[in-house]
């Protein structure tokens, strides 16, 4: 991988996909389908997984930057062991949003129709939860 440019995997299908130790750079991850996508360890820069389908999508142990999670459709997202920058998670539909371990920054969690929401973990500033349909859980 060349550091100085930015990381990009998309059109994936039918495979577990699993980067780690990244820094320095943005990273995106786009129209997979079929499997987990799971992206850990990076940091420096934003994180943005979107487009997905039909599995679960986990994003963990990142600091010093935005993590963006939107447009998923049809399974789990976790968002946890997050550092010093805003977490927003939008456009979901159908499953569990969880999002824990937090500090520094706002949680910003919208546009989620039919599960529920558990924000546990957090300190230092503000949750928001709105748009939301059925039911809310926000845990301390």
């Amino acid at each position: 991988m060349d550091c100085d440019k930015e990381f990009k995997v998309y059109g994936l299908n039918d495979t577990e996909f699993k980067v780690d130790g990244l820094s320095d750079k943005e990273f995106k991850v786009y129209g997979l389908s079929d499997k987990d996508v799971k992206v850990y360890g990076l940091i420096g820069k934003d994180v943005k997984v979107y487009g997905l389908s039909d599995k679960d999508v986990k994003v963990y142990g990142l600091s010093d930057k935005d993590v963006k999670v939107y447009g998923l459709i049809g399974k789990d997202v976790k968002v946890y062991g997050l550092i010093g920058k805003d977490v927003k998670v939008y456009g979901l539909s159908d499953k569990d949003v969880k999002v824990y371990g937090l500090s520094d920054k706002d949680v910003k969690v919208y546009g989620l129709i039919s599960k529920y929401i558990k924000v546990y973990g957090l300190s230092d500033k503000d949750v928001k939860v709105y748009r939301l349909i059925n039911t809310l859980e926000c845990m301390d």
